[in-house]
């Protein structure tokens, strides 16, 4: 962690002398499943849940004619659900 918060300190530095953007993306999922009733007759009653998917820091400048973008994943999530 100490690592990622130092390349992350690194990169706004030279985001701020190299005119050069920076963002963070965060995104949640929304997942809704209805209610309904099993071939046994049986209601199943329904669900919902709020699941991170990502936590993403951007990064994006222009040396020369290149256009550069990079990326550091803070966390990545498995959203994959068993039922």
């Amino acid at each position: 962690m100490k690592q990622s918060m130092i390349t992350a300190l690194a990169l706004m530095l030279g985001a701020a002398q190299a005119n050069a953007a920076i963002n963070v993306v965060v995104r949640s999922d929304y997942y809704n499943n209805s209610k309904y009733t099993n071939t046994s007759n049986a209601d199943v009653a329904g669900s919902s849940v709020l699941a991170p998917a990502v936590a993403r820091l951007n990064f994006s400048t222009t040396l020369g004619d290149a256009k550069i973008y990079t990326g550091l994943n803070f966390r990545s999530f498995d959203t994959a659900t068993s039922t």
